[in-house]
C-alpha cells in the first residue's frame, strides 16, 4: 500500500468519524471545536465521554508510553477509538 493510499484511507476514516461525532453531539455542539487541532478534539471527546480509548491499545503500550498517554492524554498513531453510542470503531 502506498503512502498516498494510506493517507486517503485515513482521511476517509476521519471523515466518517467526524460525521458520527456530529450525529452524537449535534452540529451546534461542534462550534466549540472550531480552531482546535484534531488531537485536541479527540481529547475533548474523551473528556466528555463521547469516545473512549480501546483497552487493547492501552494494554499494548510500554510502561513509559502508558504514563505519557495518561499524563498528556496524547493521541498516538495506531490508537483505536470507539464511539460510545453504538460502539462504532475509528482507527487512527
Amino acid at each position: 500500500m502506498t503512502r498516498k493510499t494510506r493517507e486517503r484511507e485515513a482521511l476517509e476514516k476521519l471523515s466518517d468519524l467526524t460525521q458520527k461525532v456530529f450525529k452524537i453531539i449535534g452540529v451546534k455542539g461542534t462550534q466549540g471545536f472550531v480552531g482546535l487541532t484534531f488531537s485536541e478534539i479527540v481529547d475533548e471527546l474523551l473528556r466528555k465521554g463521547i469516545a473512549y480509548c480501546n483497552d487493547d491499545f492501552i494494554n499494548g503500550l510500554t510502561e513509559l508510553e502508558r504514563q505519557n498517554f495518561v499524563e498528556q492524554k496524547s493521541v498516538s498513531k495506531g490508537m483505536i477509538f470507539q464511539l460510545t453510542d453504538k460502539g462504532d470503531k475509528a482507527f487512527f
